[in-house]
């Protein structure tokens, strides 16, 4: 069996953050003997770019919120380092929401310090792999009032 995209996230889904938990994962329900370099292949070949899932998350909140302004913000040479990929705005309330890659993206020291000053101005802002734990961001966030 081959160790797919949809498989990597359902273990995601299931607990798995590591290259290590996708080589024990592999070996235990796979009964597959992988190196750890044929571990980090599989990731780098099956785990998208950043951009699948920005834009997926983004389908996942106008879906779950039609009324939401969501936008993604471009990274580039003018813009800030450390700014969430997607702003979100719901009922006034402003939602940052930084996508990584799972198992893979890591967040960069200015982007949690981005995070947590957006927190402590009054917003609700955090990491999110999959689209569900964006959509978690949100509903969280709302209940902080």
């Amino acid at each position: 069996m081959n160790i797919t995209r949809n498989l990597l996230h359902e273990w995601y889904h299931g607990g798995a953050r590591t290259s290590a938990d996708v080589r024990h994962l592999a070996a235990e329900r796979l009964g597959l003997q992988l190196t750890a370099e044929k571990v980090a292949n599989i990731l780098r070949d099956q785990i998208p770019l950043e951009q699948w899932y920005q834009t997926r998350i983004m389908q996942a909140i106008k879906a779950a919120y039609p009324d939401a302004f969501v936008r993604k913000i471009s990274a580039g040479v003018y813009s800030e380092k450390g700014f969430p990929d997607i702003l979100v705005i719901i009922d006034g309330r402003y939602y940052g929401i930084e996508a990584k890659r799972p198992f893979v993206g890591k967040p960069s020291p200015n982007q949690v310090a981005t995070i947590l000053k957006i927190r402590k101005a009054g917003g609700v802002a955090d990491f999110a792999c999959l689209p569900d734990e964006a959509l978690e961001v949100i509903k969280n966030g709302t209940k902080r009032d």
